[in-house]
C-alpha cells in the first residue's frame, strides 16, 4: 500500500509520497519511486500507488516512455494528459505482451475473483442454499454491470472471446475459466441456473471491467497546471489490464482547486490515509459506525416490552443518518473549515513540509499498531509552480530535519 498527499494554492502544488512497495503482502522494499515529474515546458507529474506491474512491465518504466512520446508539446488542460496516456497505453500495451500471457494474466484474476465470491459463502447452510448462492451471483452480476457501462465494441469482443476462455478443453486447459469454476464451487449447491449466472457474470466482466477490478489494480494521479490552467488541478485515473484489445481503465475523478476565504485550496489523498483523515476530520469514520451499531443494539435490546430487531428499523436508520450529520456537522465546523483556509493561505515551503509531516503520521501510524510496514521508506517531496513546473524538495529544505 501507499501514502500520498497533494495539496495546493494559488503559490503551487505539494506532492508527498511514501517510497515502500510490498510485495504479496510479506516484504517491502523502501526504495520506490512512486512520483514522475514531467520536465518543462509541461508543468505536470504523475503519482503512482497500487499494483506494481501493469502485464510485466513496471507502472513507473511506462509512465516514463509515456512523458518521452510527448517531447515539448504542451497540452491544454490536465485532463487532457490523462486522456493522453491513456491512447498511448491502448495503442502500445501490445509492444510487450503476447495474447498468451495476457490470457493467463485474465484467467488468474478469474481464479482469484471465484475464491472472493466462493469466500462469502461463509458456512455450509449457505453453501448449500440455492437462493443464497442465486442471490449472491446476481449481486456480483450487478456490481459489474454498474462498473462501468460497456461499449458495443466491447460486448462483441466478449461475446467472442467467452468460448475460449469458458471450455475446459480449450487452450488453456486447466487454466481455463470453467475449471476456476468447478474447483471453488465444487462444494456449492449448483443448477443450470446458477451456471448460466456465472457464466453471465463472467461476460459482463469481460465486456465492462477486469475480473474483480482488485488484485491488478493501480491508481494515477496526474497534478499540476495545462497550458490554458491557472488553478491547482488532479485528475485521477485507475488501471486494471487489458486483453485482446480492450483496456480497462476507468476515470476516477477530477480536483480542482476550490475558493476558500481570500484564496483557492486543492487537498487530494491517496493510497492510504486513514491517520491523515483522522487529523483533517477530527474523526474515524470507523466512530460512526460503531456508534450507529451501539445505539441499534440497544433500541433492539431494552427489555420484555421492548421492539423487537427490525421493527423499529426506520427509527434506528434516522438515528443512525442524525448521528452521522451530527459528527460532519461537528468536523466541518472544528476541523475542515479551518483546515481550507489555512491550506490556502499556506507558503509553498509550508505546503511541502506539511504533506511530508502528514505521510510520516500515516506510517506513525502503522508502526504503533504493530501492522506490516506498508508505509515507509524516505518521504519524497515535490512542488510545482507555474512558473517552475516541477522541483524536488529535498530533505536540507525543510528546515526540520537533517541528511
Amino acid at each position: 500500500m501507499t501514502s500520498q498527499l497533494i495539496l495546493g494554492n494559488g503559490h503551487g502544488i505539494a506532492i508527498a509520497s511514501d517510497s515502500a512497495v510490498t510485495m504479496g503482502m510479506r516484504r517491502t522494499f523502501e526504495t520506490s519511486e512512486k512520483i514522475y515529474p514531467l520536465p518543462m515546458p509541461h508543468r505536470l507529474a504523475v503519482t503512482h500507488a497500487g499494483n506494481v506491474m501493469f502485464h510485466g512491465l513496471p507502472y513507473g518504466t511506462l509512465i516514463n516512455e509515456w512523458i518521452r512520446s510527448l517531447g515539448e508539446v504542451q497540452l491544454r488542460s490536465v485532463h487532457l494528459y490523462r486522456e493522453n496516456f491513456n491512447s498511448w497505453l491502448l495503442d502500445n500495451y501490445r509492444r510487450w505482451t503476447t495474447d498468451y500471457n495476457l490470457t493467463a494474466d485474465i484467467l488468474d484474476c478469474f481464479y482469484d475473483d471465484f475464491n472472493r465470491i466462493w469466500n462469502y459463502l461463509k458456512t455450509d447452510e449457505d453453501r448449500n442454499d440455492l437462493e443464497k448462492v442465486r442471490a449472491l451471483w446476481q449481486a456480483e452480476i450487478r456490481a459489474a454491470e454498474n462498473f462501468d457501462p460497456a461499449t458495443p465494441a466491447a460486448r462483441q469482443v466478449a461475446a467472442q472471446q467467452f468460448s475460449r476462455l469458458w471450455p475446459q478443453s480449450g487452450q488453456f486447459g486447466a487454466s481455463s475459466i470453467e475449471a476456476s469454476f468447478e474447483y471453488w464451487f465444487d462444494d456449492v449447491a449448483s443448477t443450470d441456473e446458477i451456471v448460466d449466472l456465472a457464466k453471465r457474470y463472467v461476460t459482463v466482466s469481460l465486456e465492462s471491467r477486469y475480473p474483480g477490478s482488485g488484485r491488478s489494480r493501480a491508481f494515477l494521479n496526474f497534478v499540476g497546471f495545462g497550458s490554458n490552467e491557472m488553478l491547482p488541478t488532479v485528475c485521477s485515473f485507475a488501471s486494471f489490464g487489458a486483453i485482446w484489445d480492450l483496456l480497462y481503465t476507468l476515470e476516477a475523478g477530477d480536483k480542482y482547486a476550490d475558493r476558500e476565504g481570500s484564496g483557492v485550496y486543492l487537498i487530494r489523498p491517496s493510497g492510504q490515509y486513514d491517520a491523515i483523515d483522522l487529523i483533517f476530520r477530527g474523526f474515524d469514520s470507523g466512530f460512526i459506525d460503531a456508534t450507529k451499531t451501539a445505539v441499534s443494539k440497544a433500541l433492539a435490546g431494552g427489555g420484555q416490552d421492548s421492539a423487537q430487531p427490525g421493527e423499529n428499523s426506520a427509527d434506528v436508520q434516522n438515528l443512525g443518518s442524525l448521528i452521522e450529520d451530527s459528527f460532519n456537522d461537528y468536523s466541518e465546523f472544528k476541523k475542515l473549515s479551518g483546515l481550507r483556509r489555512a491550506i490556502a493561505g499556506m507558503p509553498l515551503a509550508s505546503l511541502a513540509r506539511t504533506a511530508k509531516s502528514l505521510i510520516d503520521v500515516q506510517r506513525l501510524s502503522l508502526d504503533i499498531a504493530g501492522e506490516l510496514g506498508t508505509v515507509g521508506g524516505q518521504v519524497d517531496v515535490g512542488t510545482i509552480t507555474l512558473k517552475d513546473g516541477f522541483r524536488w524538495i529535498r530533505q536540507k529544505e525543510y528546515g526540520d530535519y537533517i541528511d
